[in-house]
């Protein structure tokens, strides 16, 4: 069964979204690749709370990293960058953004 907004019953939101943003924006975050799957290239976004050093990197099934798409000292904000996989295989592949106290990783998936 799939419910509307008005089937939902009672909603609260937030008095406050300026402090909703502020806590968003104080978080290190790494969004899914867009498009999932694709073919040649996927956008990837990531946040970070403040200026560090990071790096972006791609990995294989196996744990090899495939290509590094950023490392070095980023400022604090959105950033996004462009994965191409031309060179790559069909397959999953992984990829972590490293910052020194945050770690995440997410899959994606190359179609050929």
């Amino acid at each position: 069964m799939v419910l509307s907004w008005a089937d939902q019953g009672t909603h609260h939101r937030s008095p406050t979204i300026g402090a909703d943003l502020h806590q968003l924006t104080e978080k290190f975050s790494l969004g899914q690749n867009f498009p999932n799957p694709f073919n040649p290239t996927t956008a990837i976004g990531y946040h970070l709370p403040k200026a560090s050093n990071a790096k972006l990197a791609v990995y294989d099934l196996l744990g090899r990293e495939v290509a590094v798409l950023m490392d070095g000292y980023q400022t604090a904000g959105e950033h996004h960058v462009t994965f191409d996989a031309r060179n790559l295989s069909t397959g999953v592949y992984f990829y972590r953004l490293m910052t020194g106290s945050f770690n995440v990783t997410r899959k994606m998936l190359v179609m050929k």
